[in-house]
């Protein structure tokens, strides 16, 4: 029978973690932890300011990164009305987008402004893309659009206008 058990361990102490502990726990800013793990034992590395503390544990188990994607700003219709009425430049003028958003690609325009990535399916009840039958006859945006929309931001094609 094993025994659950969580201890902290000293660089300073012959517990074999001082190698280790050079590697993993080198580049880790004040404040942040590195957790790693292999089947039921993790060990964790925290920067505490002046003193690194090492955590080895068979008590938790590891479940990887669980940091929540940001959520959408807008709707999934919202981003593909932008896309079907909008110039992108307007788009990321409106939006006050940073510099570093291409202005020649405008579904990374769209999904900077709204957090909608239009060249995807819309996300189902449980906030999951299916990229099934189904979650792709959902796309309200077909890839011709793209490339339409990318020739004319290169400026090889014109935008068609209406005749009155």
């Amino acid at each position: 029978m094993g025994a659950d058990l969580s201890v902290t361990l000293n660089t300073l102490a012959t517990s074999g973690i001082v190698d280790l502990h050079s590697i993993a726990g080198s580049d880790i800013p004040t404040g942040y932890t590195q957790t790693m793990g292999k089947r039921h034992h993790i060990i964790q590395f925290t920067q505490q300011g002046d003193h690194p503390l090492t955590v080895a544990s068979n008590t938790w188990y590891f479940e990887g990164d669980r940091r929540a994607s940001p959520q959408p700003l807008l709707s999934y219709t919202t981003a593909v009305s932008l896309f079907k009425n909008d110039e992108m430049t307007s788009i990321k003028k409106a939006f006050n987008l940073p510099r570093e958003v291409n202005a020649g690609d405008i579904v990374a325009i769209i999904c900077a402004a709204t957090g909608q990535d239009i060249s995807m399916p819309p996300s189902n009840a449980k906030g999951e893309v299916m990229l099934d039958r189904e979650g792709m006859g959902m796309m309200r945006v077909s890839n011709s659009a793209f490339f339409t929309r990318k020739l004319q931001a290169a400026g090889l094609l014109r935008k068609r206008t209406k005749r009155n």
